[in-house]
């Protein structure tokens, strides 16, 4: 298709979904940064249904870069889609901005107080920063939601566990390695 029509709209992204779920990665990232490009060139041409998939597939791609320009302008215009929040968060997140995903997982949960990813990832965030009680916080509220979640058993697990060795360390008189 892209062939025969190189400025066919959809084109790039429904190849790199389909290159994704075979594992080329690199031919799939190649196609997903020419979009990327062409959205910066021409931002008229895309919707925010188009942005959302190629911010998806950029996520998808391991490309956090390009994911967080792409969700930042979409929440620029959708500002009460908390979904798209969370992308631009987690895209953040893998990018090592966690203060900035923090800023935009807030806003999600602002948005939607039930999504369980971002009460994940708040909680997680927190747990970095060693912020016991809001971690706590976060993960008692996410389970209440989803009780069968894996990742939040696994979260909740790791919390129990650095605070025990956290308390071990100050029962035997070691300095915490808080920053």
């Amino acid at each position: 298709v892209l062939r025969l029509e190189p400025d066919y709209p959809e084109g790039r992204r429904r190849l790199a979904a389909l290159l994704l779920a075979q594992g080329e990665l690199a031919e799939a990232r190649k196609l997903l940064r020419q979009e990327a490009r062409a959205w910066r060139a021409s931002p008229a041409e895309f919707d925010p249904v188009d942005l959302d998939e190629l911010g998806r597939l950029l996520l998808d791609a391991r490309l956090p870069r390009e994911a967080v320009r792409v969700f930042g302008a979409i929440t620029e215009h959708k500002a009460e889609d908390a979904a798209l929040w969370h992308n631009l968060a987690f895209a953040r997140f893998q990018m090592g901005d966690r203060a900035g995903g923090v800023d935009a997982e807030r806003n999600s949960l602002r948005l939607d107080p039930t999504c369980v990813a971002a009460l994940h990832n708040m909680a997680l965030a927190s747990i970095q920063d060693r912020a016991w009680a809001r971690a706590r916080c976060y993960l008692r509220l996410a389970q209440r939601l989803d009780r069968d979640d894996h990742a939040l058993r696994r979260l909740a697990l790791t919390y129990r566990l650095l605070r025990a060795m956290e308390s071990l360390r100050r029962g035997f008189g070691f300095r915490s390695d808080r920053r």
